[in-house]
């Protein structure tokens, strides 16, 4: 039976208070929103904070999980100090679809990730020199992915010293975790024609693409690498367990889920992740409306309104509208944002009589790259005239 989180109890994060989260008996996933302000990222870090304790070695609420329903009110008095620092957790706290979890996670009789991602991601992997055993860290919270090019050198180590010594089991199964690797990465870059190389002589794997030039780990865009962080850790943090399958249960947390996303990986950043860690349980906080849309399997909470919302309900309504509805945008952003298309309409005119100067040519660029974000969430009217001018310096282009 999976293990996973059926409701959150918020007591008291700030100033929300007295909130419940159901999230239901069959496992979903939790995405909060609502504006700047309203506690998104405090919730998390209160959850971060609930979780550290909860898989710290000896910890706090383990024993108190273990004992609790055991003690009398004599005992609850006589161990009042660690009542005192469970309840500290408590203000923001998960339940579990089983009630021994604790005890299961106490003795280790569950094969169990968990993650925290902040709003600020960036992928930086230490570069190997040889093949080199690192140390490898088993507290859950600890960051692990700062060594995963080693991890990944020391496997093409190991599968030649495996086809040396006739161990088919151990080449197909390593061949097998790089063919896994390879597919999330051409499913990240939705491009099929990816490859991913090593290079023997510089310890390094290099990302091959057609018409680009070739790149390695660290030499990723803001929003890939944001992307990359997430999935060499999980994969690290999964590598510790004993089951080393991608199928392994977790809950991970992620702030800002679209944090340097283009339009395109917002929408697919959730599929991409439930899809290839099909049994970990995500918790995450976003503005985008392309992420609220993403995931039919799903809770969404909306922390300034209070008010809960399945994702099946958001699957069919316009951007426009989830945007109208829960982000806010006022009519005088709208208005500014039509004199923006009317400039870049203009703009273009020039552009299809050949007539554009440098500085125009800079300002129809930038304009192109706003707009190409924004006008997706606002109304279908000013969406469609914008993609009917991008489309002219297609043509004319």
């Amino acid at each position: 039976m999976s293990n996973f989180i059926t409701d959150i109890k918020i007591k008291k994060v700030r100033h929300l208070e007295n909130i419940d989260i159901k999230l239901g008996d069959e496992k979903k996933h939790l995405i909060l929103t609502g504006k700047n302000g309203c506690g998104k990222t405090s919730v998390l870090e209160e959850l971060d904070k609930f979780f550290v304790e909860l898989f710290k070695e000896h910890g706090q609420i383990q024993t108190f999980y273990e004992y609790k329903d055991k003690l009398n009110t004599i005992d609850k008095i006589r161990h009042k100090p660690l009542f005192e620092i469970v309840y500290k957790f408590e203000s923001c706290f998960p339940l579990f679809n089983i009630d021994n979890f604790y005890i299961k996670v106490k003795e280790k009789n569950i094969n169990f990730v968990y993650a925290f991602f902040g709003a600020t991601r960036k992928n930086i992997a230490k570069k190997p020199t040889g093949i080199n055993k690192y140390n490898i860290v088993h507290s859950k919270s600890a960051k692990l992915n700062e060594n995963f090019l080693q991890h990944i050198v020391n496997l093409k180590a190991e599968r030649s010293f495996a086809r040396d010594d006739n161990e088919e089991n151990v080449v197909n199964q390593i061949d097998a975790w790089f063919n896994r690797f390879e597919a999330m990465l051409k499913q990240i870059f939705s491009d099929e024609s990816l490859k991913i190389t090593f290079d023997r002589k510089n310890y390094n794997f290099i990302i091959h693409r057609v018409n680009r030039e070739p790149f390695d780990f660290n030499g990723l865009s803001a929003g890939y690498s944001a992307i990359i962080d997430i999935v060499t850790e999980l994969i690290l943090k999964i590598e510790n367990t004993q089951s080393k399958s991608f199928d392994c249960e977790g809950i991970v947390l992620i702030d800002e889920v679209e944090n340097h996303l283009h339009v395109e990986l917002q929408k697919n950043i959730l599929p991409f992740l439930t899809t290839f860690f099909p049994n970990i349980q995500f918790i995450v906080t976003t503005h985008s409306p392309f992420v609220l849309q993403s995931i039919e399997n799903s809770v969404v909470y909306d922390l300034e309104r209070k008010e809960q919302l399945s994702g099946e309900k958001l699957k069919n309504a316009s951007y426009s509208d989830i945007v109208k509805n829960y982000f806010e945008v006022d009519s005088k952003f709208s208005k500014v944002l039509e004199d923006e298309i009317d400039r870049y309409e203009k703009l273009i005119e020039i552009f299809d009589e050949e007539s554009l100067n440098i500085e125009e040519e800079k300002e129809l660029l930038a304009l192109d790259i706003k707009l190409d974000k924004i006008a997706p969430m606002l109304s279908d009217s000013i969406y469609l005239r914008f993609k009917e001018s991008q489309d002219r310096i297609k043509e004319n282009g």
